[in-house]
């Protein structure tokens, strides 16, 4: 979702990213069950989570992206 992101939810920060390597970190990450991440355009930095919209309301922002794996 384009210029929304979930607060205060971050499980873990990778930095210098992209929405594609943040993705596959989402998949990847063995730590916790990553079900989304937000990406945030201004700063190429990525915020994994362990929530989704199903428990969380999303934010609006400029500058993030909201992505949801399935």
């Amino acid at each position: 979702t384009y210029k929304s992101y979930i607060s205060g939810n971050d499980d873990k920060v990778v930095d210098n990213s992209s929405p594609e390597s943040c993705a596959s970190s989402c998949w990847s990450e063995a730590s916790f069950v990553c079900r989304s991440f937000d990406f945030d355009n201004s700063t190429n930095t990525c915020y994994l989570s362990s929530k989704s919209t199903v428990d969380s309301a999303l934010s609006s922002s400029s500058s993030h992206n909201y992505y949801e794996l399935s």
